[in-house]
């Protein structure tokens, strides 16, 4: 399991991808999440000792909302 820095984000979609990274990464890796970088903000910052660093910016959505 990931170490977790923030709080399990709000947005279901954001929610989700939380859940999936501290069930499914090792526990050496590290994720950040709802950040900002000089005024850009991120969904989550994922850490891994061994690859590097990873910003994934999560885009959540419901197929019944598409006409």
């Amino acid at each position: 399991m990931a170490k977790m820095i923030d709080k399990e984000p709000k947005y279901e979609g954001e929610k989700k991808v939380w859940h999936d990274f501290y069930k499914n990464l090792p526990s050496d890796w590290i994720v950040y999440n709802t950040r900002s970088i000089n005024g850009r903000e991120y969904d989550f910052c994922v850490i891994s000792p061994y690859m590097g660093l990873f910003i994934v910016k999560v885009k959540g959505w419901n197929p019944d909302g598409i006409l």
